[in-house]
């Protein structure tokens, strides 16, 4: 079947909401490639072709929005009649429906009662929350944390972006105004509304805000001198997978405005949870892969950047799903489970797939119990992988503060080497609790991290690969020895005094390694991927 003839089909057997009574219906168009003016170019950074999104709209769509880096253009419409030619459109790589009627939005409301409660259910938000304010420094003094806040490091020049549902009343909060009165609230922008009030909508991404950012009387954030974007990417009427491409347009705005951590305390849905509004469009097992989202998509080029991703796991580990969402699954993400304050599993926390090589959950942090500000200016408590990815999120941005010349990859690793089952990770709570004590003292042994002068003198590719790696010199830097080091920390290959320029990794199984390369100029660590 033809690529146009493929389309068409897929125009005329789409869910039948499309023909239902809705609210919005949203259509996704990915591009086969960036200009029709520029062959070949695939270039990520480059923008969405204004000529393809020019032929879309005159079929009668209207343009919302487009991700740079996955070549998406978000569009709504009215009349189905019209998607019958967008298989004309030679152009197109894939199209995407997100539609809900009416009748399924009431139905949503009817058995959660309100919309705020829904989208608690399926945004890893937190369970039912109680006035106690005796806790929140043990969620900070559980990894820790204390230890670096105690020598000055609150994340002092590191910019923090916190990508939710909303932040109501977050500006006329008593214990976060602090931020806002020394001018580090950065910037903020609805992604959904396409303008910058983000203070609507679910009161989640205020209460993950104040797990970092909060400092008041009887509570402490875990980065509360941190400077902070707030970007919302979330759809009031329904789930689906234009937030996915929402999150991916925030995460391209962190690279161009130079954020260091983004704290993503959000899911998409699946066909074993709450699911999607459409229901066809729900992500499966054979999904969470690590890199074949939209939202795990954006992530794994958000970390290539140079941001550290940190991501709740979700709360399906009670649930039929059971495992992690996306974007959790990202072969980058910095994937955060919950505990609770003595340590033990919050039973909630999405499990890691039972056939995965990867470690997801990373690092394990307070989900159960964990302190926030709530919209009375207290501190009370909640539950939910949301609550602990800021506190990690945070903490790491402290790390950073204390070793500003170190990467994303470098800090991620140096935290999950300090966690507590580093050498044993199992598929609940990854690595464990990280002890941010001993990834400061990690970092600060001149043999744990690479020599910077060396990142820029070898060019390691490809990565992902297949079978082969390629390590090139540019300079005259001598190679003495690599190691190939697997994601529990074992040394699964070695090579001294390395004549050529190629690694044979073809019996490696697929997943994420760590590559050492020990030079006569120092160490150079790099991560490498087998697909």
């Amino acid at each position: 079947m033809g690529k146009n003839n493929y389309i068409l089909f897929v125009l005329l057997v789409v869910s039948d909401c499309l023909f239902a009574q809705k609210t919005t219906n949203f259509v996704l168009i990915e591009f086969k490639d960036k200009s029709s003016g520029l062959c070949n170019s695939h270039e990520i950074d480059l923008p969405v072709s204004e000529t393809y999104i020019k032929r879309v709209e005159n079929l009668g769509f209207t343009f919302k929005s487009a991700s740079t880096w996955l070549n998406t253009g978000v569009f709504t419409y009215n009349d189905a009649d019209i998607l019958v030619g967008l298989s004309a459109l030679s152009f197109i790589e894939k199209v995407t429906f997100d539609c809900v009627s009416e009748s399924k939005h009431q139905n949503i409301l009817s058995e959660n009662e309100t919309m705020s409660e829904q989208r608690k259910t399926k945004k890893n938000d937190g369970n039912s929350v109680t006035d106690n304010n005796s806790f929140y420094l043990s969620q900070i003094q559980q990894i820790n944390g204390n230890y670096l806040q105690d020598l000055g490091f609150k994340g002092n020049g590191i910019k923090i972006a916190v990508i939710d549902a909303g932040f109501p009343n977050a500006n006329n909060l008593g214990a976060l105004q602090h931020i806002y009165e020394s001018n580090r609230l950065l910037g903020r922008y609805d992604f959904y509304q396409n303008d910058s009030n983000v203070y609507t909508n679910s009161t989640h991404g205020t209460s993950t805000f104040s797990i970092i950012g909060g400092l008041k009387s009887d509570f402490s954030g875990a980065a509360p001198e941190a400077s902070f974007y707030l970007f919302r990417t979330e759809v009031t009427d329904f789930e689906g997978q234009t937030e996915e491409v929402f999150l991916a347009q925030a995460l391209e705005r962190c690279a161009q405005l130079g954020v260091n951590v983004a704290s993503i305390s959000l899911g998409y849905e699946n066909n074993g949870g709450n699911g999607f509004n459409d229901g066809t469009q729900s992500h499966t097992w054979a999904d969470m892969n690590g890199h074949t989202t939209i939202a795990a998509k954006a992530v794994n080029i958000a970390a290539s950047k140079g941001i550290l991703v940190c991501v709740s796991a979700g709360n399906e580990g009670s649930s039929p799903w059971k495992y992690i969402v996306t974007p959790a699954d990202a072969d980058s993400a910095f994937t955060i489970g919950g505990v609770d304050l003595s340590g033990n599993i919050y039973p909630a926390t999405g499990y890691n797939f039972d056939t995965s090589f990867r470690v997801k959950p990373n690092v394990s942090a307070c989900g159960l119990g964990t302190s926030f500000i709530n919209q009375s200016n207290n501190v009370q408590t909640g539950s939910g992988t949301s609550f602990a990815c800021p506190i990690i999120a945070g903490m790491s941005a402290c790390l950073w503060q204390a070793f500003p010349s170190k990467t994303n990859w470098e800090i991620k690793t140096a935290i999950e080497q300090s966690a507590s089952q580093y050498l044993t990770p199992d598929k609940r709570i990854g690595y464990g609790i990280p002890d941010f004590k001993k990834a400061y003292q990690l970092l600060s042994s001149t043999t744990y991290v690479s020599n910077k002068e060396l990142e820029n003198e070898f060019s390691v590719f490809p990565n992902p690969f297949l079978s082969t790696v390629n390590i090139i010199s540019k300079g005259n830097t001598n190679i003495e020895r690599i190691n190939v080091i697997n994601n529990i920390g074992q040394i699964i290959y070695t090579i001294n005094a390395p004549t050529e320029n190629t690694l044979a990794l073809n019996d490696l199984p697929d997943g994420m390694y760590v590559l050492q390369i020990e030079t006569d100029k120092g160490l150079l660590i790099k991560k490498i991927i087998k697909e």
